[in-house]
């Protein structure tokens, strides 16, 4: 008798699990309220999945090529039904393409494909000094190629007798644009020493991050 109830035990935990197997078998992972956060150099990506059970691992590839050849990959945080990743040291201006690879714990398979293109950096141009006297001169610069998506919160000029200045020594703020396209800003730098060399570079401080002229340039000696 104990062991017909065994038998019993047994075969409606087989049949249990075949129909569990059966279910996930049959269902495709279904993606719901995912949203996607752009930045100069990475895609954010984040939302929920609908799925008989919890998926073991779930893979993001993200490639610049459609038949996503040579792809990075990264994977996904998962949280019971929802999941988070973050795709990194990219390209700004770049559109990639991206697939997840999903692990039920008994086959992987992958969803199909979509597209994201990370956000273009401003240019920021520094121009040649001008009215240049012993003790002061006229700093141009301009910010160009803006994407939509940079918040300009800052212009200005860094400036001091050593190359590549930074924003912890001598500068100033020109203020913000939050316009895209072009805005040139100036300064008129004084009370300079004689006969000594400055130099100064534009810079514009956005939402993602500062940019900086990668050349300096230095002003004639006052």
């Amino acid at each position: 008798m104990k062991k017909t109830l065994l038998i019993l035990a047994a075969m409606i935990l087989f049949l249990g699990g075949c129909r569990k197997f059966d279910e996930i078998e049959a269902s495709k992972v279904e993606m719901n309220d995912v949203t996607i956060e752009r930045g100069w150099d990475y895609i954010k990506m984040s939302g929920g999945y609908d799925y008989p059970v919890e998926l073991e691992t779930m893979t993001l590839y993200i490639s610049e090529k459609e038949d996503m050849s040579g792809a990075k990959t990264y994977g996904c945080v998962i949280d019971g039904k929802t999941f988070s990743v973050e795709a990194d040291d990219l390209k700004d201006g770049t559109k990639y393409h991206y697939q997840y690879e999903y692990d039920n714990g008994y086959v992987k398979e992958k969803g199909e494909k979509g597209n994201a293109v990370t956000i273009d950096k401003p240019i920021v141009i520094t121009k040649d000094a001008g009215g240049v006297t012993t003790v002061s001169a006229v700093l141009t610069g301009e910010v160009t190629n803006n994407d939509a998506a940079n918040k300009i919160e800052e212009r200005g000029f860094c400036w001091g007798t050593e190359p590549q200045p930074i924003i912890a020594g001598n500068h100033h703020n020109c203020g913000g644009n939050t316009g895209t396209g072009t805005s040139t800003f100036s300064h008129n730098l004084s009370n300079l020493q004689e006969n000594v060399r400055y130099y100064f570079r534009a810079y514009a401080k956005t939402n993602y991050g500062i940019i900086f002229l990668m050349l300096d340039q230095g002003t004639p000696k006052t």
